[in-house]
């Protein structure tokens, strides 16, 4: 959809500018652009360390476009962001509002907003009409529904040797933690001595560990080598949840899953099961883990569906301000409930019926 547009856009006359959380995903999008586009609409991708300026109708990068807005934004039509909740409220307003002010005509450039999971915040947006939801329910032609499952402790032996039985098979595995290194605060697996755990456990295969602490140039090496199937198995934090592509990786750990929000263990879900072969996702708790919590990821396994997912997310956590910041918690309601998703969404198509003939004004129910 967005290179359909961006297309459109450019046959007008204006800019498009995709904006991405990562520099991989910034990466990947300006590789698939060109390969849809070809000779139709000049790209440009814009990181940290692009040099070069020049007239392009199509700007894709990271935030570093916005630092350089006034030598490579001159018209713009379109601004889409993608992987939306890994912008803060701030930001994505600010995003907004500095394309706005590039253009001195009256108007506004079309603002997209891309996710395969929506933020509460957002879903709530979406019920009181300031966004319009476009779903795509279709997977790509022959992909399979993840199978996911909350591993309890008793299981977890059975299931590292299941783990190798598959890796020994041509499987590959992403292993995500939620921290780098050990804390001495907080009793949750950490990525580096994951790693040397299971180079151990795994020693038939190649091993590599992978987070944001590294280099850009070190991170792309460890990443071409699991793309082309060197490494077997990743050993990662959450650098991995956005704008990585790899077919052949069927299977996704996850430790200490209770740690991470539900729009990001779908994300993170989401790298494996890209391809035609069947694909797991296997959570693994802390010791202490809560009732809640465990209530929260069985939900979790039961659901592909990243808008019922984001949904229940709401039910538990709330939407946080609609016209503040805040992107959680409950608001002080006297009557509703965010937890009646059904009476919520029937009320909007009421609501927009009644604008739609006319009404403006509570005086209709007087």
């Amino acid at each position: 959809m967005a290179i359909i547009l961006s297309l459109l856009i450019t046959k007008l006359g204006y800019q498009s500018v995709i904006l991405a959380p990562t520099t991989i995903l910034a990466k990947q999008h300006f590789e698939t652009f060109n390969k849809f586009l070809g000779n139709k609409a000049k790209t440009l991708l814009v990181t940290g360390t692009t040099k070069d300026d020049y007239d392009a109708d199509i700007l894709i990068g990271t935030t570093a476009v916005l630092a350089r807005k006034e030598g490579l934004v001159k018209k713009p039509g379109l601004v889409v962001v993608d992987e939306q909740h890994k912008f803060g409220v701030k930001q994505r307003e600010e995003l907004l509002s500095e394309y706005r002010s590039l253009f001195k005509e009256k108007y506004y450039p079309h603002f997209i907003n891309m996710t395969a999971t929506p933020i509460p915040r957002t879903i709530v947006q979406s019920l009181f009409g300031d966004l319009e939801v476009y779903a795509l329910n279709t997977k790509p032609k022959g992909r399979l529904p993840i199978k996911s499952f909350l591993v309890p402790d008793e299981k977890k032996a059975s299931g590292y040797e299941w783990i190798k039985n598959e890796v020994e098979k041509g499987a590959q595995v992403y292993w995500v933690c939620p921290l780098v290194e050990d804390s001495d605060n907080l009793q949750l697996k950490a990525a580096k001595s994951t790693y040397e755990e299971l180079k151990v456990y795994f020693d038939n295969c190649e091993v590599e560990l992978i987070h944001g602490k590294l280099k850009e140039d070190k991170k792309t090496d460890i990443m071409n080598k699991f793309s082309n199937q060197q490494v077997q198995i990743l050993v990662t934090t959450s650098v991995i949840e956005v704008g990585i592509d790899v077919p052949n990786a069927s299977i996704i750990v996850i430790e200490s899953a209770e740690r991470f929000g539900l729009a990001q263990l779908h994300q993170m879900r989401g790298r494996v099961g890209r391809g035609e072969k069947q694909s797991w996702c296997f959570l693994y708790t802390s010791p202490e883990v809560s009732d809640l919590a465990t209530e929260r990821l069985n939900f979790f396994c039961g659901s592909n569906d990243g808008l019922k997912i984001a949904e229940y997310d709401l039910s538990l956590r709330g939407p946080g301000e609609v016209y503040g910041v805040r992107q959680s918690g409950i608001p002080n309601l006297k009557i509703a409930s965010f937890k009646d998703m059904n009476i919520i969404k029937e009320s909007r198509k009421a609501a927009d019926v009644l604008y739609k003939k006319g009404y403006r004004s509570i005086e209709l129910f007087s």
